[in-house]
Parts: structure tokens; sequence; C-alpha cells
């Protein structure tokens, strides 16, 4: 069973992160891992402080909620298999366990938000370094992450170019979502899912910089995913560019 891990390397974020997914899982349960020793806790537990975003009376000596990393999980049981696979010695919180029935979480949503903190995580310390190359902007800009998820998950995260998908070695597969008519100025594509691709990050590359035509005919598709021809049509006139040399 491969359950989502969130661990704190100093920056606030991962706190936040942690204290949203108890927000969005008030019942939900998750291990609070000691080395080789970890207790299931609910997502409510009195032990953990409130879920408010603030570190104000401990946070100042430096104290964080996920100093200690959080496997956040699905069922007690899907806790029980990853610790036993693990070789962690689980135990059951005696304050909070067993008073109020845990509800599922589900284990996607832990995925997506270790996702984004790690993206925020790696852009905040791009920021920080001094570097004398020139900034450049890209078009890959995501306003909904849900929709851009769901689209993925129709699509099995295999490319509808080419059928590829990456397999990451905790089991799980990747693959990116591009706009087809960019979102921002000066292309203003809305953020639906009749204007997203699930594609390979050689795809999105490609589709970025103009490479080739988006021809719609050949594109893998799936029951419940329609794409626009206007979107289409905008980036075969727009934001595709012929070869020079024809």
């Amino acid at each position: 069973m491969t359950l989502p891990i969130l661990q704190d390397h100093a920056p606030q974020h991962y706190h936040d992160f942690f204290q949203r997914w108890r927000k969005e899982h008030p019942s939900g349960v998750f291990l609070n891992v000691n080395g080789k020793r970890a207790l299931w806790h609910m997502s409510s537990c009195h032990h953990l402080e409130s879920t408010d975003l603030s570190r104000k009376d401990w946070g100042e000596a430096g104290g964080s909620l996920t100093k200690r990393p959080k496997v956040l999980g699905g069922t007690v049981d899907d806790l029980r298999k990853w610790a036993a696979k693990n070789n962690v010695r689980a135990g059951a919180c005696s304050h909070c366990m067993g008073r109020t029935p845990p509800v599922p979480a589900c284990i996607e949503d832990g995925f997506e938000m270790l996702d984004e903190a790690d993206a925020l995580r790696a852009d905040r310390e791009l920021a920080a370094q001094a570097s004398i190359r020139a900034p450049i902007t890209t078009q890959r800009i995501v306003r909904d992450t849900q929709l851009a998820l769901g689209v993925k998950r129709l699509h099995g995260y295999r490319c509808q170019i080419c059928g590829e998908t990456i397999a990451l070695p905790d089991g799980r597969s990747y693959a990116e979502a591009h706009h087809i008519r960019p979102l921002g100025k000066p292309h203003n594509g809305p953020d639906r899912t009749d204007n997203i691709l699930c594609v390979c990050p050689n795809h999105h590359v490609g589709l970025d910089m103009g490479c080739f035509r988006i021809k719609k005919a050949k594109l893998r598709t799936c029951p419940g995913h329609r794409i626009s021809n206007e979107h289409v049509d905008y980036h075969n006139s727009h934001i595709y560019r012929p070869p020079v040399n024809g």
C-alpha cells in the first residue's frame, strides 16, 4: 500500500498543508511516525493543537506539526498495512481513537497536497537562490488543480498524443495537464476541461513551444472529456509555428 507522506524540512508551508488536510478531513486518520514507532490519530486529536494555520504560540521556538513524518492514510487498515510493510510498530492514540468512528480520507487528496507542497518548496528555494540567468516565462499556468487532476485521471495518466505515461517508483503514474489555448494574457484561454489535454512532459514542452499542430482526430479520447474545436483551431493558428525550412 503506497500512501502519501508529508514531512516538514523546516519550511512553514509543510505545516500549513498538513493543517489544510486536517481541516478537509476532520474525521480522517493519519500516522505520526517517530523512527520505527508510530501512533495513528484522528485529525481532530487535541494533542495536535487546533487546525489554525498560525504557529504563534509555539512555532516561534521552531516547532512544527510536521517535524515528524505524517502518513496521510485512507483507513486504519491502510495505515496498519503501511506500518507492517515499512517495519514500523504502530499503535492507536488513546485520546482520540475509538471515540468517533473515523472516516476514510481519499489517498489521492494526500498525494495532491504533497505535490503542491513540494512544488511550492521548489519555487521558494529557486527564488531564494542568487542567479545571473535571465528570467523566462512559460505558458504553463494551472489555476484549478482539480480540473487538471480530473482530466489526468480520466485518461489514466496517459498522453493523449502518444499514449505514454511515466511510471513513478512508488507505483503511481505521472502525466501533465496542458491548456490548449494558454491561460493569461495575451491568449486568455479558459480554465475548463475542454481546453485541457493530458500529455507527457515531452509533448507538453512541444505544445508550449508551438512545435507541432494538434490533430484532433488523432488524439486519444475517453468518455466524459470533450475537446473544444475552437481551442484546437486557436493553437494551430496562434501557437503552432511552422518550421522555417518548410
